[in-house]
């Protein structure tokens, strides 16, 4: 299933919502033009972690930093995965390790990241 740009939800989260343009929501993020917005909105542009802190306050919380930093993660990851040709990722060469990532992940002290990882592959898979 395809992924949405992130910039697509805009408009449905937060400018039909509360009712005001792209112009207004740019005022209240601290631009002066309303451009980051628009190319936000037709994925011209990508979320940053700061245009993210800017949308969780501009939404009072109820769209975290977080979410729109993974909205932008799971569209990057399915775009890379389209762009990638099959014969490149044949010249990969995998490790052989012999552990499963989940035993890899506690090694190394990120089991957490691990976790949040495939909760949101799953949340992908559902939709």
């Amino acid at each position: 299933m395809a992924v949405p740009h992130p910039g697509s939800l805009i408009e449905p989260l937060l400018l039909e919502p509360s009712g005001i343009s792209q112009s207004e929501l740019a005022r209240r993020l601290g631009f002066n033009q309303p451009q980051p917005v628009n190319e936000l909105i037709k994925g011209k542009r990508g979320f940053t972690p700061k245009m993210a802190l800017l949308f969780d306050r501009v939404s009072q919380g109820a769209f975290p930093t977080v979410f729109w930093l993974t909205a932008q993660a799971l569209y990057d990851a399915q775009s890379a995965s389209e762009s990638v040709s099959a014969g490149r990722r044949s010249a990969v060469n995998p490790l052989r390790h012999g552990r499963d990532p989940g035993e890899l992940a506690q090694a190394a002290d990120c089991e957490r990241l691990f976790e949040l990882t495939c909760a949101l592959d799953a949340l992908v898979e559902e939709k």
